[in-house]
């Protein structure tokens, strides 16, 4: 009975071993050859299929997935080339491809002024090549073109200030003016004469094709101290002042620029207001200021009327003073002095200017005190501030017209609104930014950086705009192109 088992489970190993087509002492064609020809693919870890599970055991591969390998398609790898080949005259693009993904991209660039780097299709792969342009050719954006030269285009340099001239090939313009305020401006652009029309800057004029500063002009006719003048010479003036009661700063036009000189006042005249005055027909105050002096006894003429400065009491001063060409006087305090001999004396009083000390500031609106006086800079009308200051310890006032672009408001002169002549930022357009006297012109710092000047919250400001492919030319990037 014993026999019967151990023979069964002999017989249920073969068995076993019959069905799934191999034995351990068969040989590997002998195993394949023991494998059951049923079709049941499997694909093992080394990217083969078998037929079945068997056949991949007979190959020591262990079992990926059931069913037939998969095989990814492989990828189509191709170049273009958009100037088809090495053309140095025009700007390519090279892309490889692989499928509908783009594996890499290039571009034609210069390697220098006079030489081109350019890429091309090898086979399906990128090449490049450096190639010379030749003689009269340059290399711009990429391509070599016909040479074009800007004899103005000079770094650092508003272009509209100089008269030049660009050539290229046959081709020779010269900047010109379209009329007195605008000038017609030639510069180059990929390799070609391009124009401008543009306006000259604030206080400019344009004349034989440049824009030149504006004649120097002078109110009061010259060196003239006996009326009150401004001078004005581009974006600078100066305005006729007292030195003392007998001396005037005056400012006058000299061989068409702007001079300055202290003179003396003639004998019997005296200096108020930026003047030399006649007390026979004028006002005139022997102070020497528009504004009363009680420390200073003064006498106050004009014509055959004189007053003196006297004192009140110990204690206060009635000082005389010119209003609207005639004598008028106000009684002032000498406290924590007193007076005598017709002024304020003992006091440690200082002329104190807030605007700007010993000077005139006349975009600040100031108050100037000396004891119990106190003065503050007002208007006169639309464009002339009484600016008032102090000078040698004393205060003093002169009527001041506003600089050139700004207007008196509120005791001050306030420049207008800030102005930009290309709108913004605009790399390509060359533009003046414009704030009262303040002027920014776009300007090449180098052939690749571009100083751009815009209006940003009513004041002037700047960024540095980076030109590509060195393209910084006459106050613009010719290219904003990568």
């Amino acid at each position: 009975m014993r026999f019967i088992s151990n023979m069964a489970f002999v017989a249920g190993i073969l068995l076993f071993l019959l069905i799934s087509g191999c034995t351990q002492q068969q040989t590997p064609q002998e195993n394949i050859t023991s494998c059951s020809n049923v079709s049941e693919p499997v694909c093992g870890t080394d990217g083969r299929t078998y037929r079945n599970i068997c056949y991949a055991q007979v190959a020591n591969t262990t079992v990926a997935t059931i069913g037939e390998c998969v095989v990814p398609p492989q990828p189509e790898i191709f170049c273009s080339d958009s100037d088809n080949g090495k053309e140095k005259s025009i700007s390519g693009t090279i892309k490889v491809r692989s499928n509908s993904a783009v594996l890499g991209e290039w571009v034609d660039s210069c390697l220098n002024n006079i030489s081109v780097t350019e890429y091309f299709c090898s086979g399906n792969n990128m090449g490049n090549e450096t190639i010379p342009c030749g003689t009269n050719m340059e290399c711009v954006e990429g391509e070599c073109i016909t040479k074009c030269v800007d004899s103005d285009a000079v770094v650092g340099l508003d272009p509209t200030t100089v008269r030049g001239t660009t050539s290229s090939g046959t081709t020779s313009k010269t900047d010109a003016c379209v009329d007195d305020k605008t000038i017609r401006e030639y510069f180059c652009q990929k390799g070609n004469v391009t124009e401008i029309i543009t306006p000259c800057p604030p206080l400019y004029h344009c004349s034989n094709g440049q824009c030149n500063a504006e004649n120097c002009t002078d109110s009061d006719g010259g060196r003239n101290v006996g009326a009150f003048g401004i001078a004005v010479y581009g974006m600078g003036f100066g305005a006729d002042s007292c030195v003392n009661s007998s001396s005037v700063k005056e400012y006058f036009c000299e061989n068409g620029v702007m001079e300055n000189l202290i003179d003396p006042c003639p004998s019997g005249y005296a200096c108020n207001d930026g003047a030399c005055l006649n007390p026979n027909t004028d006002c005139v105050d022997s102070d020497g200021n528009a504004v009363p002096d009680i420390t200073v006894r003064g006498t106050i003429r004009k014509g055959n009327e004189t007053k003196t400065d006297s004192c009140d009491n110990a204690g206060d001063v009635r000082e005389y003073y010119c209003s609207n060409n005639s004598i008028a006087y106000s009684i002032f305090s000498c406290s924590p002095g007193s007076c005598s001999d017709g002024r304020c004396i003992n006091s440690d009083a200082k002329c104190i200017d807030s605007d700007i000390g010993e000077g005139q500031d006349l975009t600040e609106r100031g108050n100037i005190s000396k004891g119990p006086v106190t003065k503050q800079d007002i208007c006169l009308d639309a464009n002339v501030v009484v600016e008032y200051g102090c000078e040698n310890g004393t205060i003093i006032a002169n009527n001041v017209v506003c600089p050139p672009f700004y207007s008196c408001n509120d005791g001050q002169c306030v420049a207008g609104n800030c102005s930009d002549s290309d709108g913004g930022i605009y790399p390509r357009t060359y533009g003046i930014a414009q704030k009262g006297l303040q002027a920014g012109r776009d300007y090449c710092q180098n052939s690749s950086a571009l100083m751009e000047y815009f209006c940003s919250n009513d004041q002037i400001d700047y960024t540095i705009v980076s030109c590509p492919r060195n393209s910084c030319n006459s106050g613009r990037c010719m290219s904003m192109t990568p």
